[in-house]
């Protein structure tokens, strides 16, 4: 038996690219074989080239401001690249919707999620040419469907209705925050899951020795982590918490990923342009974290690291419901203050192992129990 998984697997985001080896590997251990169907939309490959094309004048500005950075964005996306293709199991590339018609009866099951593959407002989306929505609802078969994980992001209601016929088709459905759940669910009249992000179905020790793998060139001694997504407004909110920081304690340095808004200055070493392997080893050995994305705050949890979630006003659905999952609602503001007061309160991480292994066990029984039922009504066929 194989399985066919569309995901977000080729976007050059760190956290992308590790869900897609999470959700893989998990599913490689767990005994099932499995491929990536390699849909890599045009607009997704133009959002990541080197001078994207589309995206108004902000990305014009993002292009102008970064090209003294060009040739470090090059060799970063090709780290990306290099890892996409040799540490996922890919089938061949298709570009446009009509292709995927080619993989319509290629697999046994087919299996959808994780990252923001049922959001509306997902850039890659809403600049293509073409509907590249429909085929993360696996609309393109119909063979046995099953969503692991996958978020809705801020999608609405009126949004998530569209795809109606596609959701009926799914013999199980799981997401990645509560609020998807609840909007499903009025969709559909049928339960649906929430379970964790594939990430978290790698342990803990393998997520060090994965980590202990690679090599990067970083300061000597301890140092503070900032990773962000954001751009120029949030950039002049990390130099402002450095700052105040680096008041209180003058030898502290810090590596920050920002790629677009790169982030310099005293103390600083800028890392914008690492590689997935990289940032995964930046991540493993940092002393604190601060970020404001998804898989920031939980590639902290996954390498145990205490951690500020710091927001422009507060978190979305996908950070909450892991916060809330966990007991760690303290971890997020909006304020710089009290993200310094956080930095000076450490997690005890030993008092919630329990909870973060009861939540990972019930999302691989989930996962286990959706593919063994394809499994089943096979045979019965």
């Amino acid at each position: 038996m194989q399985i066919g998984i569309i995901t977000f697997h080729a976007s050059y985001n760190f956290g992308s690219v590790w869900q897609a080896f999470a959700l893989q590997e998990t599913l490689k251990c767990l005994g099932y074989d499995n491929e990536i169907i390699n849909y890599r939309m045009l607009s997704q490959k133009d959002k990541y080239s080197l001078f994207p094309l589309t995206g108004g004048w902000k990305t014009i500005v993002r292009n102008i401001l970064q090209l003294r950075y060009i040739n470090n964005k090059r060799r970063s996306n090709q780290k990306y690249e290099d890892f996409i293709t040799t540490w996922l199991n890919l089938s061949k590339e298709v570009n446009v919707v009509r292709d995927l018609k080619n993989f319509s009866n290629k697999y046994d099951e087919y299996l959808t999620g994780s990252d923001q593959v049922w959001g509306y407002d997902v850039p890659e989306f809403v600049s293509s040419k073409e509907d590249s929505r429909s085929p993360y609802f696996l609309n393109f078969t119909d063979k046995y469907k099953i969503s692991y994980a996958s978020s809705t992001g801020v999608s609405s209601l009126e949004e998530l209705i569209k795809q109606k016929d596609n959701l009926l088709s799914f013999s199980h459905i799981s997401v990645r925050e509560q609020h998807g759940k609840e909007l499903i669910e009025q969709i559909i009249n049928k339960h649906v899951e929430v379970v964790l992000d594939p990430t978290y179905l790698i342990s803990h020790s393998s997520w060090i020795n994965l980590a202990n793998q690679f090599d990067t060139y970083l300061p000597t001694g301890k140092y503070i982590l900032i990773y962000s997504l954001q751009g120029m407004k949030k950039r002049k909110r990390w130099i402002e918490l450095i700052n105040k920081i680096l008041s209180q304690y003058p030898n502290f340095q810090f590596v920050t990923i920002s790629p677009f808004a790169p982030i310099t200055g005293k103390q600083i070493y800028n890392a914008a342009f690492s590689g997935p392997k990289e940032i995964l080893s930046i991540f493993a050995n940092a002393s604190y974290i601060f970020t404001d994305t998804f898989h920031g705050m939980s590639f902290s949890i996954h390498f145990r690291k205490s951690f500020s979630l710091l927001e422009t006003t507060q978190a979305d659905y996908r950070k909450k419901n892991i916060l809330t999952k966990f007991h760690l609602e303290e971890r997020e503001t909006n304020n710089i203050e009290k993200s310094i007061l956080l930095f000076k309160t450490p997690i005890s991480y030993t008092e919630k192992e329990i909870i973060i292994q009861d939540a990972i066990n019930a999302s691989l029984d989930y996962l286990k129990s959706a593919i063994e039922d394809g499994k089943r009504k096979k045979i019965q066929e």
